[in-house]
């Protein structure tokens, strides 16, 4: 029986890692999978932050309360900064930086960049402009609106645990794009 582990030991020990290493076609996939996956996050958080800057600033046309008005001037700056940030995140696939990078460099490189978007600096960023000026549009709506206190209360508590849920999303985002670059270190 001993024999037996030594030898499964010694077989264990021998073996290379050559058999899992990516090929050139896979990491080329991959790359182009993550290219397709950002374009398509942030074609949609585009559009969201067109269609909340259009909306807000038509809101802010039209009320005559001078803190609703600030409220959505607040929220218009926060999904302007997120859009921004969106740019300054967009894959870099033909960046002149790049090119001389091998392969699984760019895409290491790529996916810390979407780890750094998730998680840090950035996140905390944008959490730290969203989140007050969210409740100070709905403190200034309730405060215009006294008639709508109930629902207003309701898209509080609701803005607050979407807030709040935005968190660990984002770290869970994070985490998965560091696996991937674990794995391609090993």
């Amino acid at each position: 029986m001993a024999d037996d582990d030594k030898r499964v030991i010694d077989l264990w020990q021998q073996q290379t890692t050559d058999g899992f290493r990516l090929t050139s076609e896979e990491i080329q996939m991959n790359l182009q999978n993550l290219e397709s996956k950002v374009r398509r996050r942030n074609r949609g958080g585009y559009l969201v932050c067109a269609l909340l800057i259009v909306a807000f600033s038509a809101w802010a046309y039209v009320e005559h309360d001078m803190l609703m008005r600030a409220g959505a001037a607040a929220i218009i700056v926060a999904v302007a900064f997120l859009a921004y940030q969106l740019q300054r995140n967009r894959f870099e696939a033909g960046d002149a930086s790049q090119v001389g990078l091998p392969a699984v460099e760019h895409l290491r490189h790529e996916l810390q960049r979407q780890v750094d978007f998730h998680r840090g600096k950035r996140l905390w960023s944008r959490m730290l402009l969203l989140a007050p000026a969210g409740l100070l549009f709905f403190i200034a709506f309730a405060h215009a609106h006294p008639e709508v206190i109930v629902t207003i209360r309701l898209e509080i508590v609701s803005f607050i645990l979407i807030t709040l849920a935005a968190i660990p999303l984002n770290l869970r985002l994070a985490k998965r794009y560091q696996r991937q670059i674990e794995d391609l270190d090993r």
